[in-house]
């Protein structure tokens, strides 16, 4: 079997080589089963798996009670969305234990239809070039018949069929079975084990993984995944324990890393012998200076006769000459533009090769832009595999499902504070008739602009007169046409002007203190970061590093009542440039304590 990734280009000159066990990623396991894979909670085999591997493996229990492994069972575990999720964890390892529903009468009718079921579902978690250590489990025996789980069945039918899968595949086999069969004792309705059982069968799973055959290959990729001009790259590997391994023929540990410096174009092979030999290749490219990685610009569209900043931001590969625009600037960074009409901005990279990209920024009348397109959402809850994110990516063919709690709320932080006057919500399939529109202030509190008053009945909703002045909205429903299901929404359009209109939007006097978040965030190479003052006194506003360690005073002085803005260049206080991570701005003035998080990218 082999599998192939496509990363970088570089060759192959060995700079160092070091046992590497905490660098390489977690072997991620994902544990297919009924109720017995559920088990007790913290006490269930998948959890007590996790203890005795230890953090280097991250187990995760997809069990769904009552499943079947075949399609026409009464149960599928084909149709839950815990099978996709699943499959979308991209485990390493796969532990597959159903078998005991489909032993039940109204399923052990299809089970001729078993074999082809169980190929199907290993070649769907090997499908797009996967290639995780597949074990096909014997199920546990049924000490006691009941609920129409059938011990003959499971023996005469289910355990051959499942044997014949794991030959067929080139799977591995964890005896479950086996194990638990002299403890009839520690199944505490004749099916389900005890939680004594369960450390039986973490143990008896335990075992098959650490005691795997040699030559499997558990993970072989490099970092970082784009080699330019200057980088240094690091292989990463791990195989089973014993395996003779080689990478482009010369010999290394089963288990290593190493680094690797730039050069022509090669392929690196990893060959492994053992019982179970196989291969992995990384094919990887080499990004010359010249060409351009990233060129965007927030927000694309503007207000007309507001002055309003666009954050262009930018990456070319090392080495390359960039401009924008004719102007010389750093091969990778950021500069704000503040455009009176409508302007088109150029960014081109030259060196070994010459590439050029454009992008427009819009100014246009207010009532055009829709302020919540792409910023940061956050959800009560999300069901399945939807998104917050998708209420307002610009696509009504995406939605938002929530959870099933009677109430919900959903919120877009609009990055700056804005004067909203309509917002407009395109409901999915199940709505709220009785939802508020909610702002969030400064201080925490929240203030109600809109309530549909029990009147909302779907589709999309044009809501308009509104007045508010905030850079977070919340959508609350305290209920919703069908309760069995999520509440749907498809997008959610929030217009406003930063233009200001009321003494309640700009009072020249701050009745409070207040520390709004940064702007842009994340950045590079400079923020933005605003502080009102409600009465005068000494403000201080620091800058500290994710450990505490105090990086930059940005202020230190006595400050009259009023509002107050100061860019932070990402220097500390030697004026070294610091490097990318978390760091928190924080303001303290007569006791009061303020604290935001900054993100600087490099």
């Amino acid at each position: 079997m082999k599998q192939k990734f496509t990363i970088i280009t570089f060759v192959f000159l060995l700079i160092s080589f070091t046992s590497s066990m905490a660098q390489l990623k977690q072997i991620k396991i994902a544990c297919i089963g009924n109720s017995i894979t559920i088990g007790g909670g913290a006490l269930s085999y998948p959890n007590q798996l996790q203890t005795m591997l230890g953090n280097h493996y991250i187990v995760s229990n997809f069990g769904v009670s009552g499943t079947t492994l075949l399609k026409k069972g009464d149960f599928p575990y084909w149709n839950e969305p815990t099978y996709r999720n699943a499959k979308n964890f991209n485990p390493d390892i796969v532990i597959i234990k159903l078998g005991t529903n489909d032993t039940k009468p109204q399923n052990r009718i299809y089970l001729d239809e078993y074999y082809d079921d169980y190929m199907d579902m290993i070649g769907e978690f090997r499908a797009n070039g996967k290639n995780p250590q597949i074990f096909v489990s014997s199920p546990c025996p049924i000490q006691i018949d009941g609920f129409g789980i059938t011990q003959s069945v499971l023996v005469e039918k289910v355990i051959p069929a499942a044997d014949s899968v794991r030959e067929a595949s080139g799977s591995y086999l964890i005896d479950f079975y086996n194990a638990m069969l002299p403890h009839s004792d520690l199944f505490y309705d004749g099916i389900h084990p005890s939680n004594a059982g369960n450390t039986i069968l973490a143990q008896t799973a335990y075992d098959a993984i650490i005691n795997s055959a040699t030559g499997i290959i558990r993970s072989f990729y490099a970092v970082p995944n784009f080699y330019e001009q200057g980088e240094q790259v690091k292989l990463y590997w791990e195989t089973t324990s014993g395996t003779k391994v080689k990478i482009n023929n010369q010999s290394v540990n089963s288990t290593d890393s190493m680094v690797v410096a730039p050069g022509n174009e090669e392929q690196y092979i990893l060959i492994t012998e053992g019982d179970a030999p196989d291969t992995s290749t990384i094919e990887v490219k080499y990004m010359a200076p010249g060409k351009i990685t990233a060129f965007a610009a927030d927000p694309l569209k503007t207000e007309l006769g507001a002055g309003e900043e666009v954050t262009l931001t930018w990456e070319t590969t090392n080495g390359s000459e960039a401009k924008i625009n004719g102007e010389s600037v750093e091969a990778k960074g950021s500069k704000i533009v503040t455009p009176l009409q409508t302007t088109t901005y150029i960014l081109s990279a030259t060196g070994v090769s010459s590439e050029e990209k454009s992008l427009t920024i819009e100014v246009v009348d207010a009532s055009l832009i829709n302020r919540a397109i792409n910023y940061p959402t956050k959800a009560l809850s999300v069901y399945d595999t939807s998104k917050a994110s998708f209420v307002n990516d610009g696509d009504l063919n995406t939605l938002w499902q929530s959870g099933n709690a009677s109430t919900q709320w959903i919120y877009i932080d609009l990055g700056r504070k804005i004067n909203i006057n309509r917002i407009v919500i395109y409901w999915g399939g199940n709505y709220s008739s009785d939802y508020h529109i909610e702002i969030l202030k400064s201080n925490g509190a929240t203030s109600r602009i809109y309530s549909s008053s029990n009147k909302g009945d779907g589709d999309t909703d044009d809501i308009t007169s509104l007045s508010g002045y905030s850079n977070i909205v919340r959508v609350l429903a305290v209920n919703r046409n069908d309760p069995s299901k999520g509440l749907e929404i498809r997008e959610i359009e929030i217009y406003g002007t930063l233009k200001t209109n009321s003494v309640e939007e700009e009072a020249q006097i701050p009745i409070e203190y207040s520390l709004e978040q940064n702007y842009p965030n994340p950045f590079n190479p400079e923020t933005n970061i605003k502080y009102s003052v409600s009465n005068p006194g000494i403000v201080s506003l620091k800058v500290y590093d994710s450990l505490g360690k105090l990086v930059r005073v940005l202020v230190d002085e006595s400050k009259s009542t009023g509002r107050f803005e100061i860019k932070w260049n990402g220097k500390d206080d030697s004026g070294k440039n610091v490097s990318s991570g978390i760091y928190f701005c924080k303001m303290n003035i007569q006791g009061i304590n303020k604290s935001i998080k900054m993100v600087l990218v490099k």
